[in-house]
């Protein structure tokens, strides 16, 4: 493949070329076309804000899509898919917007904001690819295995601290009351409460 990223998208964009085969910058286009005969339908000498702000989004969605396609990593292309598709919920947001303000009738953008509705959809569906995609020529990356239950739990033991020890061994948790002895009598007194015996 000559430009572009390794697989543009799905549907006819496998394999593009240019960007002009993309379904996603077909549909932006012909939105952009749509937009462009809605304002031709009120000549006015001065356009009003909403009117720019809806022109300028679909011109953003067209012109990064195709700067998008020009990168050579998925992700890169990604990326400006992403702008692109913003710019696509601008046209949806302000469309009936214009409609409130009578610049529009209901009818009349019924067919742009068909078009911005799937070009949207069309960017969703690009960017989840993209988002596995790999570049042309690179290595495929490899997934790390999956732990089971069982040796995730064996793992968190061995890294679970053990019980705290210490030099000394603790003594018993309830020592027994210690017990005077009674002391020895000296030669020649008596313990209190015995009698001397008889000479």
């Amino acid at each position: 493949m000559r430009g572009g990223t390794a697989c543009a998208g799905l549907g006819s964009m496998a394999g593009a070329r240019d960007v002009s085969e993309m379904d996603t910058w077909k549909l932006a286009d012909a939105l952009n076309a749509e937009v462009n005969r809605l304002i031709d339908l009120r000549p006015i000498r001065f356009r009003p804000k909403l009117i720019e702000q809806i022109l300028d989004a679909s011109e953003s969605a067209v012109s990064n899509l195709a700067e998008g396609f020009s990168r050579y990593y998925p992700r890169e292309h990604a990326h400006f898919v992403r702008v692109a598709k913003g710019s696509l919920a601008e046209v949806i947001t302000r469309l009936p917007t214009a409609v409130r303000r009578r610049l529009f009738t209901t009818g009349e953008i019924a067919t742009a904001l068909s078009l911005a509705r799937r070009s949207h959809g069309a960017c969703a569906e690009l960017i989840r690819y993209l988002e596995t995609a790999e570049a042309p020529g690179s290595p495929p990356r490899a997934s790390k295995p999956r732990k089971n239950a069982r040796a995730r739990n064996r793992e968190l033991r061995r890294r679970s601290p053990g019980p705290s020890t210490s030099n000394s061994e603790p003594g018993p948790s309830n020592p027994e009351p210690r017990t005077s002895e009674p002391r020895a009598s000296e030669p020649g007194t008596l313990e209190p409460g015995t009698l001397k015996p008889p000479d």
